[in-house]
């Protein structure tokens, strides 16, 4: 064939250097042990029994993971399964950096397109956690890479290469297969054309034999590892396990209105992670010539792909599923940026602007941008330096420890879970509880499976549970200090009744006589730099303490709890783009009713257990707490109306809460 080039690729030392640079700075963000935001905790966990993952199973995760961590030397079990990915971040950096380097024979350019992957606060959140993402988006990079070079040679044996590469994806995440309507349009506008279904045939004839490694699930299952998801060791489970069967309820169940508010969010965040890379990626996808305009229609299919269906797939991380968007960005940002460079300078004739101009792009990363004048490697390193983060492992070791000898631990949390799973498997602690994840609560079967696991559990000993949740009012339940635990419904509340100078209290304003005298919040959760607030993640436990001054008898009381959400702080709002404006709780105590009263002038002492449902968005909160009178009225006027609310209400504190 005529007017191809036939030189082969070499390795390129700017690639090396900003790969390098990666792992440095990855090495040093990423967190010591377990964190809350996806399933970290499993992940290590399992990878430390040679267990079995949720589906598909992650095999080559696995065996990569178990790998790394049999050559580091120091640091926990899940920080040495985390530098999984951060040497697959950093490899992944690289490979874009050689990719534009490659195709635009442009160095600024090169370390322009890494440099903006780098930095992306997405990319960054996964590269320095023990998640699967890193590993996934370096596999889609390589096979990116591998149709580059099919697309500039022509030669078939790419075509194999790009097999081995799908294979060696499906065996890690399914949702490799988002890159097959970039595949086929990058065969369909190649000129001239090959033959679309031999080509079609030759790459997945390759990808067969990396997906062997599907077997691990099976022969390791069949042994009965300690963490065994779905026991995939019979050949109906093996196959629902790595087909996904039961997420499968998931994909398709948001509207379109949903789906298309949740496509917006993503783009906004995608320009605020990348900042500067956005428009030259878009000026790149306009001025590829004509030999790489196929590669630009395949960048542009995978990136769709990937949106679509993370708008598509309702599941907590669905956002990670948006990340080859991030990756294209970046490739399309670099030839954007080689195409405004040339166009800018003759290189030849104007040697020291061409210079200038090549040192101002690599350095665009770290300049200020729109909208607010941040730049992109300040907001990743914000929102997702993870270096000293212990509030996963601290919060499951103390929830641990909470729960009693040979007990059931019922966790609401996944993540919080999964920290306890790891916990009991690396580290050795407390694996005398049994820790039971219970799921979403929100369907009539997840109710279901909580009323049938705590008549369970208490039949075989002491129950916990980590969480509180309207669901568990019809059971006894008694707060301790991080864990409410459940007692025999003959035994009566614990309340403790002392001394106190009624004149002391604020007067709650819509129960006479009833006042406050002190309240205090507290979790096993500290927030660096902030000692005097507490720390709170959605969905984990803290406690509120109070002192109550008893008034005159009167009508039945209940107790409400107000979170008030304060704009500012260092936190972003949760994905939807909308505050969360505030969060209402009736906490369990009725001080006239259960068959005691306490005198006027006697304090009450109690303890709530505080949560906060998921979507309630990071930042600064303001805790009020408030006696109001126990009927239906009173609480359907309250629910409504924020400035009933305010009146009733007491300032008792404030609190931070944050996400991943």
């Amino acid at each position: 064939m005529k007017n191809v080039r036939t030189r082969r690729p070499r390795l390129s030392l700017l690639a090396v250097a900003t790969a390098s640079a990666a792992v440095v700075l990855y090495a040093l963000t990423s967190a010591p042990t377990v964190t809350f935001g996806g399933d970290c905790g499993e992940l290590a966990a399992v990878a430390r029994v040679w267990g079995i993952a949720h589906p598909s199973g992650y095999p080559l995760y696995l065996l990569l993971a178990k790998a790394v961590t049999g050559l580091l030397p120091g640091g926990s079990y899940a920080w040495q399964v985390g530098f999984l990915s951060v040497l697959a971040a950093a490899l992944c950096v690289g490979l874009v950096t050689w990719q534009v380097r490659a195709a635009t024979d442009d160095h600024a350019a090169g370390w322009f397109a890494g440099t903006a992957l780098l930095f992306a606060a997405a990319f960054w959140s996964q590269a320095v956690i023990a998640e699967v993402y890193a590993l996934h988006l370096l596999l889609l990079a390589a096979n990116l890479a591998a149709h580059q070079e099919w697309l500039r040679t022509r030669d078939q044996r790419w075509l194999n290469v790009i097999g081995l590469l799908y294979g060696a994806g499906l065996a890690h995440h399914l949702s490799t297969v988002l890159l097959a309507p970039g595949t086929v349009l990058l065969l369909l506008t190649a000129r001239p054309r090959p033959g679309l279904l031999p080509a079609l045939a030759r790459i997945a004839g390759w990808a067969l034999p990396p997906l062997g490694l599907y077997a691990y699930l099976p022969v390791r299952a069949a042994l009965q590892p300690a963490l065994n998801w779905g026991d995939p060791s019979t050949v109906d489970r093996f196959l629902a396990h790595v087909s996904g069967r039961s997420y499968r309820g998931l994909l398709g169940s948001s509207s379109l209105p949903d789906m298309l508010r949740y496509a917006r969010v993503t783009l906004f965040f995608w320009y605020y992670d990348l900042r500067w890379a956005v428009p030259l990626g878009l000026l790149g996808l306009l001025t590829l010539d004509r030999a790489r305009r196929p590669l630009g229609w395949c960048w542009l299919g995978l990136g769709l792909s990937a949106l679509g269906f993370a708008a598509a797939y309702k599941v907590g991380d669905r956002s990670n599923y948006a990340l080859p968007l991030y990756l294209v960005t970046a490739l399309a940002a670099g030839s954007g940026a080689a195409w405004l460079r040339a166009r800018l300078s003759d290189q030849r004739r104007h040697l020291p602007r061409a210079t200038l101009l090549g040192i101002a792009i690599g350095l665009l990363p770290l300049l200020p941008s729109p909208p607010e004048g941040g730049a992109a490697a300040r907001v990743g390193f914000d929102r997702c330096n993870q270096a000293g983060n212990r509030r996963a492992a601290t919060l499951a070791r103390a929830t641990l420890g909470a729960a009693g000898p040979g007990s059931h631990l019922l966790v609401l949390s996944d993540e919080l879970a999964w920290a306890c799973w790891y916990l009991q498997v690396a580290e050795e602690f407390r694996r005398d509880v049994v820790v039971e994840p219970l799921g979403e609560l929100d369907s009539a079967r997840g109710r279901a499976n909580l009323t049938a696991t705590v008549a369970r559990a208490s039949a075989a000993g002491e129950v916990h549970a980590a969480f509180w949740d309207p669901l568990l009012a019809s059971q006894p339940w008694e707060m301790g200090q991080f864990t409410l635990r459940l007692r025999d419904a003959a035994t009566p509340a614990e309340v403790t009744l002392g001394s106190s100078q009624p004149q002391a209290a604020r007067a709650f304003p819509l129960c006479a006589g009833w006042g406050l005298a002190t309240a205090r919040l507290s979790s096993a959760v500290s927030l660096p730099g902030a000692p005097s607030l507490v720390g709170l993640k959605p969905r984990t436990l803290a406690r509120l303490g109070a002192t109550l001054v008893a008034g005159q008898p009167g009508q039945p009381c209940a107790v409400l709890l107000w979170l008030v959400h304060r704009a500012g702080g260092p936190f972003l709002n949760n994905s939807s783009r909308s505050v969360q404006r505030e969060h209402l709780a009736w906490l369990p105590f009725e001080p006239s009713q259960g068959g005691w009263q306490p005198a006027a002038g006697r304090s009450v002492e109690l303890a709530w257990p505080v949560t906060l449902p998921a979507s309630c968005a990071p930042g600064r909160w303001e805790l009020r707490l408030g006696l109001v009178p126990a009927t239906a009225a009173a609480r359907a006027r309250l629910t409504a109306d924020a400035r009933a609310r305010q009146a009733a209400t007491l300032p008792v504190g404030e609190l931070l809460t944050w996400e991943q």
